[in-house]
């Protein structure tokens, strides 16, 4: 791991500066629990940093499922059930919901691709990829295109052991004069999960 070197700050700041601050889109969502997978389409819309609202669809376009966090409290419909439930959005509103170990300002902050705002420790150059180590996160970036290509997250410092979870981003789109990734994809690794959201770049509304 090298010293960061001059103008590395610059190419991190141009990078984060591409970060949603809101998004509207349709999208396809595909959640993996090992050998068990569950996929959907659902309308999502973002305000960063803590406001969300997901609407999973059925077949004919009917709203089945909703989750909307307003800041400080979630709450979650199930349609088919005519069932509902609140609780504060400082629970693990993901866990219970959708099953994945993710907070809602967690899952806001990897769809918008906002990763901290935080001091650079060492760099490592890869082939096609840049790695930044911050104080716990890692983020791998394409110098060429100023894009963000993957950011762990980790429990504590970045670098020791493995990370709490991966989000990696592909398939970059210019919609509106806005380049954002079509596919995102967060791995965790204890439990093993996977959820894969692909966004609808005809439908897609964003505003830096």
């Amino acid at each position: 791991m090298q010293s960061p070197r001059a103008g590395d700050a610059a190419l991190l700041g141009e990078v984060r500066a591409q970060a949603l601050r809101s998004l509207k889109s349709y999208a396809q969502v595909k959640v993996e629990y090992g050998k068990q997978s569950e996929s959907f389409d659902a309308a999502i819309l973002m305000e960063y940093p803590d406001q969300l609202r997901i609407e999973v669809i059925n077949d004919l376009g009917e709203t089945v499922l909703r989750l909307i966090a307003d800041g400080t409290t979630v709450r979650y419909e199930n349609l088919r059930e005519a069932t509902s439930d609140q609780f504060a959005q400082s629970e693990p509103a993901f866990q219970k919901v959708f099953k994945l170990p993710l907070s809602v300002e967690e899952f806001i902050s990897g769809l918008s691709g906002r990763f901290p705002d935080a001091a650079m420790l060492g760099i490592h150059e890869a082939p096609g990829k840049l790695e930044i180590e911050l104080p716990q996160d890692r983020l791998g970036i394409d110098p060429a295109l100023r894009r963000l290509l993957r950011w762990e997250k980790f429990r504590a410092k970045a670098g020791s052991g493995k990370a709490r979870y991966a989000v990696d981003y592909s398939e970059y789109e210019s919609i509106a004069g806005v380049t954002l990734p079509r596919q995102i994809i967060w791995q965790f690794f204890r439990p093993k999960v996977r959820l894969t959201v692909r966004l609808d770049p005809k439908s897609a509304i964003q505003f830096h």
